[in-house]
């Protein structure tokens, strides 16, 4: 359809083809995501082609290069401001969550940085220590396919070291340290993401969060994530540091989630003229 005239040999799909469609995609596909997601199914098709020698017809011009990709938008940073943070962190705040559950799954979220549906199936064997009996997070990256660890503070170890004795006389057989509360009588099916984004969104309204303009904020669990990361960054924290932490596998992706604050590049700009002085 994207292709008018092109002809019925795999010979005609040459390059100079290739680029009428790259054109008419432009057009008719304006969202750069949408649009690359496109081209990344026609690059795919034809390197497998090439690859398994399956049509000896088709033009060795036939191919699409990294740069036909559309240059991604800049997307706008997704962490929280700090206040709205000191609103969501405040004891008083936090204490409103009804669900014992859900209010440690915050907590979770905001000091580690995991995604939500990493911290809903923690295993109830979770928390671990090292030789210094330093507390760490030992989770499983369901995005990534591999186990993580991440390190944690007292006062969090301590919450979850509760959560798992709670857990432990409701459940002698329990795995996770959320178990869902219905159709789970062995403690055994964690707690759904969705739950979770239940009982935020309940909770922000009870607490009535107010974002920068004077309307609501807009919090999600993975904002959390963002923010989790921008503060790090922010406290000069190397962002290789930062990727571990977040278990990232490239810097590219942990830039898009480590953002600095103007005060933080201000700050460092004033200390260069000190030092340049």
């Amino acid at each position: 359809r994207l292709l008018a005239g092109l002809g019925q040999d795999p010979a005609s799909l040459d390059r100079a083809a290739l680029e009428r469609y790259l054109a008419t995609l432009a057009i008719e596909v304006a969202h750069p995501k949408t649009r690359s997601g496109d081209i990344s199914v026609v690059a795919a098709l034809l390197r497998t082609v090439h690859l398994q020698q399956w049509e000896p017809r088709l033009a060795a011009s036939a191919v699409i290069y990294p740069g036909d990709h559309p240059r991604p938008d800049e997307s706008a940073p997704r962490a929280l401001s700090e206040s709205v943070m000191a609103r969501i962190e405040d004891p008083a705040n936090l204490a409103k969550m009804a669900d014992p559950a859900g209010r440690l799954v915050t907590e979770i979220l905001i000091r580690t940085g995991l995604r939500v549906g990493d911290a809903c199936k923690l295993d109830i064997s979770c928390l671990v220590r090292d030789a210094q009996d330093a507390p760490y997070l030992h989770y499983r990256n369901h995005k990534m396919r591999r186990e993580a660890m991440v390190p944690v503070d007292d006062q969090l170890a301590a919450m979850i070291e509760n959560r798992q004795d709670q857990i432990c006389q409701r459940y002698p057989g329990g795995a996770v340290l959320f178990p869902r509360k219905t159709a789970n009588p062995d403690g055994k099916r964690p707690m759904p993401a969705s739950t979770y984004h239940y009982l935020l969104q309940r909770w922000l309204a009870d607490c009535a969060i107010i974002g920068e303009p004077g309307e609501a904020a807009r919090v999600t669990a993975h904002r959390f994530r963002h923010t989790y990361a921008s503060r790090l960054i922010n406290s000069e924290v190397s962002q290789e540091v930062v990727r571990r932490l977040l278990d990232h596998t490239s810097h590219t992706m942990t830039a898009r989630y480590a953002r600095l604050a103007d005060s933080t590049i201000r700050h460092q700009w004033e200390r260069a003229q000190k030092i340049n002085i």
